[in-house]
């Protein structure tokens, strides 16, 4: 039996509305199809909290699965989630238990600061690994800067915010191998949602971005046998 803990991108506060709006998301259907004891936990919500709590969470749901008899562990994440999906790979390495597969969505760099002599890289005892990347091109991120509409805190105090949907200012992982097995990063043209499957069909890259994301993580998937496809989600219009 393997094992695999994901944890979602960030989202609304009350889980209701996240789970309306994550449940076609890459990692709910890796949970979904996942052949084994899939363990999915939503991400933080808007300000962040508990990625510390989330990684211990997902370390201890494979310490257990692994005392269970699980063969194969695996963790999967999008954006801060993916950031914490690399940190609990880094927690496991500490406890000498071998990851077999770590798949990242478009992490992002708002979390907290990492201790390790390889921050922001794959630890050692990682065999393989897949990360996907927004591309923070700058003719891309001119195309959309200023088109999102954004809800202020204080709406009698602030005029209206615009926001860019491919969120440059999250920042982006550069991932490299701490150890050897099979690493490998891509970019993609497309907004940060389109790379955790809630794209909008508003960008007119976000399309054909979820198709290239899920049909790279799916060729990952096949060459560990683990019996999954994810498909590319409709788009929702946000503006």
């Amino acid at each position: 039996m393997d094992a695999i803990a994901l944890v979602d991108g960030t989202g609304r506060w009350w889980n209701k509305d996240y789970e309306q709006d994550m449940a076609r998301s890459f990692c709910s259907q890796i949970a979904k199809l996942f052949r084994g004891n899939p363990n999915y936990r939503r991400g933080p919500s808007d300000e962040g909290y508990r990625f510390n709590e989330k990684a211990a969470e997902a370390v201890d749901l494979l310490h257990v699965a692994r005392g269970l008899g699980a063969t194969r562990l695996f963790l999967a994440g999008y954006s801060r989630g993916a950031a914490i999906a690399l940190e609990a790979a880094e927690q496991l390495s500490i406890r000498n238990v071998q990851v077999d597969g770590l798949f990242l969505f478009d992490p992002v760099t708002r979390a907290p600061t990492r201790g390790s002599v390889c921050a922001k890289s794959i630890p050692q005892n990682v065999r393989f690994s897949r990360t996907a990347s927004r591309s923070l091109d700058q003719a891309l991120v001119k195309k959309y800067e200023g088109v999102l509409p954004m809800k202020p805190y204080n709406l009698a105090a602030l005029p209206a915010l615009r926001g860019n949907p491919i969120r440059p200012e999250f920042g982006t992982f550069t991932v490299s191998p701490c150890g050897t097995g099979d690493h490998q990063s891509k970019t993609f043209k497309g907004s940060h949602g389109a790379l955790g499957g809630v794209g909008w069909a508003d960008v007119g890259e976000d399309e054909n971005c979820q198709h290239e994301v899920a049909s790279w993580m799916n060729e990952a998937f096949i060459s560990l046998s683990l019996g999954m496809k994810i498909q590319a989600p409709p788009l929702t219009a946000r503006f």
